[in-house]
């Protein structure tokens, strides 16, 4: 029993190992736009749109998406391109 017990706790330790976000901007104004649909590449059906410069960013979430898409893109706001190189649908 003391094994399986020891073994849990491992279990719940490594769940909790995460690398701290990697911040890039403090600060932002947002505009968040609720739409249909997102023209971002050809064949591709995007969820979320963020867009930001000069701590001014525009957020795009699909209208049948809202509100669970909103953290995703909120980070992408704080922490620019958080999953560069692969697509994901972590926070939405």
């Amino acid at each position: 029993m003391g094994e399986f017990l020891c073994l849990v706790a491992l279990f719940a330790l490594a769940g909790c190992d995460q690398t701290p976000a990697q911040i890039e901007r403090a600060e932002a104004l947002v505009h968040i736009r609720l739409v249909n649909a997102i023209d971002y590449k050809p064949g591709y059906d995007a969820l979320g749109l963020s867009r930001c410069a000069n701590g001014v960013c525009v957020v795009e979430i699909r209208r049948d998406l809202y509100p669970q898409c909103l953290t995703h893109e909120i980070r992408h706001v704080f922490e620019g391109d958080w999953h560069a190189g692969r697509e994901t649908i972590e926070d939405c």
